[in-house]
């Protein structure tokens, strides 16, 4: 429905056909058909880039988005440069959306340091990785002091990969600390439920 609306009324439309065309990519994704899902991310990529073109100001956070779940395809699928070239583009995105409105793109410049931390992980560039993570933990730490109950759960999964970095570079101590911080989240939100 929406493609036809959209091929009647691109104006309108086309932002609608993004969305849905981004849900699939998300759907086929998470259920393991990812050649469907890049071609349903790269179609939501192609409209969003266009729109982005013409309006900035209102479609460029909607491109970041989508940026972001092809970089996150293409970590799951082992392609890192493809995931590291998607989170860098979307990372100078939310960069400068967050100059803007920090209080609303924020938490995104910490979902793409901590992504880029992970692809750096798998590609064994660990002081690249512990820079992201620890930069992704920063952000993290100051919002979940404003509001725990939405941002706890990312923070924990940031400590958590950062305990893993800490580790396997022979840091012991500050790889404890960072998964009994984990722990003690996790346990707060446990307990809340």
């Amino acid at each position: 429905i929406r493609q036809r609306l959209a091929e009647r009324n691109p104006e309108v439309y086309e932002s609608d056909l993004a969305d849905t065309l981004s849900s699939l990519g998300g759907l086929y994704n998470d259920t393991s058909r990812y050649i469907e899902s890049e071609k349903m991310h790269k179609r939501a990529l192609e409209i969003r880039q266009r729109l982005a073109e013409r309006n900035p100001e209102v479609y460029e956070s909607d491109l970041a988005k989508t940026l972001n779940n092809l970089g996150n395809l293409y970590y799951v699928t082992g392609r890192y440069t493809e995931s590291e070239k998607m989170y860098q583009s979307a990372m100078a995105m939310y960069q400068r959306l967050a100059e803007k409105n920090p209080e609303v793109y924020e938490s995104n410049v910490a979902m793409i340091s901590n992504n880029l931390g992970a692809v750096f992980y798998s590609t064994d560039r660990q002081e690249e990785s512990e820079e992201m993570l620890e930069s992704a933990l920063e952000i993290r730490q100051r919002l979940a002091e404003k509001n725990p109950e939405a941002y706890e759960s990312v923070l924990a999964s940031t400590l958590d990969n950062l305990g893993v970095v800490y580790k396997n570079a022979g840091r012991y101590a500050e790889s404890e600390k960072m998964f009994e911080a984990a722990k003690e989240i996790r346990q707060r939100i446990a307990e809340r439920k």
